[in-house]
C-alpha cells in the first residue's frame, strides 16, 4: 500500500480517481486552474497535469501528425504550444491545495523530473515513456512512488525491465498501468483481463488502470471489477476546443459519471454483488501490440541523437547525447533509450550531426 497526502493506494482503500488534465489547458494558467476546480467538482482524488518541455520531447523535424479525427497537427508545434512552464507549479500547486485535491503531473525527461520534485508526492511515466530506462532510474533514485503506463508494450518483458530498473535505484514504491495507446482506444481493444495477468506476474506492485476510450462508465467500472486500485482518465471543458487531445477526452458532467459509477461500483463488490463486464472489454489478456498502435509507438519510442556536433574519431559522451521521440523521422536501426550506454566511450566513425540518429555503424 502507498500512502499518498492523507491517501491510501492498493490494498483494500477506495479505487484512488485521477482526473488527467494533461494538456487540455492550451497553454492557459486560468484555464489549468479551472481544471482543478472541475476536477474536485467530479470528486477526483487528483488532477494531473503533464510537464512538457518540446525541446526535450520531440526532435524539431518530428513531421505531422493525423488524429483519428482527421486533425492534423505539427507535432512540435503541438507540444511547444502547451509546455507546463516551472513558473506555472506553484500556482497550480496552490490552486489543489485550496481546492483538496492532490496535484500531480507526468515528467518526460530528468530535468522536468528535478524541477517538479518539490511539488508533487508522486511521479507518473506515461506509456510511451515506458522504455526509457534513464529516465525511470533518475525518476526511481528520488525515493518516491512511481506509476508507470503501460501503453504500447510489447510483452511482460518489456514492463519487466521496467520495473526492474526502478526496484535497482531501490525503490519499491511502483503502480502499474493497463493502458491503450490509442486515442481514442477502441472498446474491442480495452482488454480489462491484463488486470489479471499483471496481478499474477506481479504481486508485489499495485495495479491500475488508464483508460483512453471516451466511454465514461462502462470501462472504468469494469477496470475497478477487476481489482484496479487506481483509475485516470483524460478531461476536458469542452471538446469543442481546439487541440490534439480535447476530442479524446470526456467532458465534466461525464467525469462526474465516471466517478460516481466507480463508487457504485465499489460499493456493489462491497456488497458481495456480481458485476457485470461488457464481454468487448474483457480482451484476452496477453500484452502485446496492436497493429494499429505499431507505427505510433515507432513514433514515440524515444531514440537516442545527437545533441553536439561530434567529428571522427572523438568519444561519444554523456553530454553530446539527448533522449528524444523520433516522430516520423523513426528508422529500426536507431539506438534505443535504454542502450544509451552501449554509445557513451566509444569512437565516432565519422562525422555525426546535432540531431543525427545513432546508428550501430556510427561508432566502434
Amino acid at each position: 500500500m502507498i500512502e499518498l497526502e492523507g491517501h491510501k493506494i492498493g490494498g483494500d482503500a477506495p479505487c484512488f480517481i485521477i482526473g488527467e488534465a494533461g494538456i487540455n489547458h492550451d497553454g492557459d494558467l486560468e484555464k489549468a486552474k479551472e481544471m482543478v476546480k472541475v476536477a474536485k467538482d467530479a470528486g477526483c482524488d487528483a488532477v494531473k497535469f503533464q510537464l512538457i518541455t518540446a525541446e526535450r520531447l520531440y526532435i524539431k523535424d518530428a513531421g505531422s501528425f493525423t488524429t483519428d479525427f482527421g486533425e492534423d497537427f505539427n507535432i512540435f508545434d503541438v507540444w511547444k504550444n502547451v509546455e507546463l512552464t516551472k513558473e506555472w507549479l506553484p500556482q497550480l500547486k496552490q490552486a489543489c491545495e485550496e481546492n483538496n485535491i492532490i496535484f500531480m503531473s507526468s515528467v518526460f525527461d530528468e530535468v522536468g523530473a528535478d524541477v517538479i520534485e518539490e511539488f508533487i508526492g508522486i511521479y507518473k511515466i506515461a506509456s510511451y515513456e515506458l522504455t526509457h530506462l534513464p529516465l525511470l532510474k533518475h525518476v526511481a533514485s528520488k525515493g518516491k512512488p512511481i506509476i508507470m503506463s503501460i501503453g504500447g508494450s510489447t510483452g511482460l518483458k518489456q514492463i519487466r525491465e521496467a520495473i526492474e530498473t526502478v526496484k535497482s535505484a531501490g525503490n519499491n514504491q511502483i503502480i502499474i498501468m493497463q493502458c491503450v495507446a490509442q486515442y481514442p482506444a477502441k472498446l474491442e481493444n480495452t482488454n480489462v483481463n491484463v488486470l489479471d495477468t499483471l496481478r499474477k506476474e506481479f504481486p508485489e506492485v499495485i495495479i491500475g488502470f488508464s483508460d483512453h476510450s471516451m466511454d465514461p462508465e462502462k470501462v472504468p467500472g469494469a477496470a475497478v471489477a477487476k481489482g484496479a486500485k487506481l483509475v485516470e482518465k483524460h478531461f476536458t471543458i469542452s471538446r469543442e476546443s481546439q487541440g490534439i487531445d480535447h476530442k479524446m477526452s470526456i467532458e465534466p458532467e461525464e467525469l462526474k459519471r465516471m466517478v460516481t459509477t466507480i463508487k457504485e461500483t465499489e460499493a456493489r463488490m462491497k456488497r458481495g454483488e456480481a458485476i457485470e463486464i461488457d464481454p468487448i472489454l474483457l480482451g484476452t489478456g496477453e500484452i502485446a501490440l496492436a497493429d494499429d498502435q505499431k507505427d505510433l509507438m515507432k513514433f514515440t519510442r524515444r531514440r537516442v541523437f545527437v545533441k553536439t556536433n561530434i567529428i571522427t574519431g572523438e568519444e561519444i559522451t554523456a553530454d553530446k547525447l539527448t533522449i528524444l521521440r523520433p516522430g516520423n523521422r523513426h528508422v529500426e536501426t536507431g539506438l534505443p533509450a535504454k542502450d544509451i550506454d552501449t554509445v557513451i566511450g566509444k569512437k565516432a566513425v565519422k562525422d555525426l550531426a546535432e540531431g543525427h540518429m545513432i546508428g550501430i555503424m556510427d561508432f566502434e
